[in-house]
């Protein structure tokens, strides 16, 4: 009876927030395998396509706010099905998309369903699991969720080969649906609200507006910088304005009763430092997610199914080092086991870019496997280190902004690479290995920088919440 309670209302509810994330981890990585095809199919190039990555991220950055709000309002049952339906019908009508645009539009709604689930995933693993085990059950819920998208680029190629990109809309489907029938059942509804008034619980429009317009300004500028001249008064005017909505939102964050984005939450010096971790850990990782597959296919010569096989190895070595990752958290300090795997992922990118023959698909394999073997220390080690030292109470608010501090890395990450991958290709002749080769110094250089704060992460005694 112990062991079947224990089933139902622990490793159930982590294996319904597990299959939605799954659903949506996926659907950012696996249309990277496509993005050649796309750009034949719309005549687009890499400034243009980049977006199908950025406004995902983008989206799924400003939408990760809402999360806390969303719980208290219907409760993780009703979040997690309106985030569900909604990620299908950005699915399917990506798949049909007749036009960019369309395109476009698919990815930004799937971007802001995976924004409301994935910080909703780490809120149920905190609160049904004890302290005690978090880590053990982050590494599990990270194997299920990793597994799923580093399978998927395989099969998404060899679908791209043999008959459209088109399909790679409708993979996350099953697990979709699947996430979408066990909510009923293992999530728990809408708690009575304990905030004193329904006035705290109004949802804050006009922050979320200034947010994105701070961040899509702030995006474009950056893509469109190496191209009209970073001092040119359009450029100029974006950042500028960028600048102005952030300070707005922030003030705004600062005045009112239930804000998005809770300041009071970074007087914690610790998860400040997490948070910054979690930021150059986002730019890192999408971004490299993002070069890999152009790399192989533009340079290598790769069809789209070998791209993806070349990625299923890392997955399954990331999945089984999660799991050994997640046990060491709950042992020692998170810090420690993040330095590990930033330092391996630096390494093997460094190694990326002492390259010299990019058609050796074996050593391109062995490189991209410990990149991601590598981040199997950091994801539990991160997600855990950074709400461990928050209160319970600040549990809700401390998951959605450090998922939304690290998918503003990504979103920085991929534009940023994607331009000074133009750059280099601009400078070296085209897409060629030498151009790759600087962008991956660049990407080993970011995680190497990245473990300068994970020293502030350090406690004096752990703090079980």
């Amino acid at each position: 009876m112990k062991e079947e309670n224990l089933l139902r209302e622990r490793w159930l509810p982590a294996l319904t927030v597990m299959m939605g994330t799954a659903a949506m981890v996926m659907s950012s990585t696996i249309l990277n395998v496509a993005i050649p095809h796309i750009m034949k199919a719309f005549q687009m190039g890499h400034e243009e396509v980049q977006w199908i990555s950025t406004g995902f991220l983008a989206a799924m950055t400003i939408a990760m706010l809402s999360t806390s709000w969303m719980v208290l309002r219907f409760g993780q049952k009703q979040t997690h099905i309106i985030a569900l339906v909604l990620f299908l019908f950005a699915s399917l009508l990506g798949g049909f998309s007749p036009d960019s645009q369309t395109l476009f539009l698919a990815r930004i709604l799937q971007g802001v369903a995976a924004g409301i689930i994935q910080p909703l995933s780490m809120i149920t693993i905190f609160q049904v699991f004890p302290a005690e085990m978090r880590g053990k059950a982050m590494g599990i819920y990270g194997l299920g969720v990793i597994l799923a998208p580093s399978v998927s680029p395989a099969l998404g190629g060899i679908l791209v080969d043999l008959y459209s990109w088109r399909l790679v809309f409708f993979m996350a489907l099953p697990f979709c649906l699947a996430a979408f029938g066990l909510s009923f059942f293992y999530l728990p509804g809408k708690e009575k609200p304990t905030l004193g008034s329904d006035s705290k619980l109004k949802f804050d429009w006009l922050g979320i507006i200034l947010l994105s317009f701070s961040i899509l300004l702030l995006l474009d500028g950056l893509s469109q910088g190496r191209n009209r001249g970073w001092m040119s008064l359009p450029i100029l005017l974006r950042l500028g304005f960028a600048f102005i909505f952030a300070s707005l939102f922030l003030l705004r964050e600062s005045k009112i009763v239930y804000p998005l984005l809770d300041l009071g939450i970074f007087k914690n010096k610790r998860f400040v430092s997490a948070c910054i971790v979690s930021f150059f850990y986002g730019a890192g990782l999408y971004g490299s997610v993002y070069l890999v597959p152009l790399f192989v296919q533009l340079v290598a010569g790769f069809t789209a199914a070998q791209a993806g096989m070349l990625l299923i190895p890392g997955g399954f070595a990331l999945g089984v080092i999660m799991l050994v990752a997640g046990r060491l958290t709950d042992m020692y300090q998170s810090y420690k086991i993040i330095i590990v795997g930033l330092s391996l992922f630096a390494i093997s990118f460094f190694g990326l870019y002492l390259l010299r023959d990019s058609t050796y698909f074996l050593l391109i394999g062995i490189l991209v496997t410990a990149s991601r073997a590598a981040l199997g220390f950091v994801i539990p080690a991160l997600n855990a280190g950074a709400i461990q030292v928050l209160s319970r109470e600040f549990i809700a608010k401390g998951s959605g902004t450090v998922n939304f501090i690290r998918t503003l890395g990504s979103s920085f990450g991929v534009n940023v690479f994607a331009s000074l991958l133009d750059w280099r290709e601009e400078l070296r002749g085209g897409a060629n290995l030498n151009a790759f080769q600087d962008v991956f110094l660049i990407v080993a250089l970011v995680f190497t920088l990245s473990i300068i704060p994970c020293f502030f992460m350090k406690q004096k005694e752990e703090i079980h919440v």
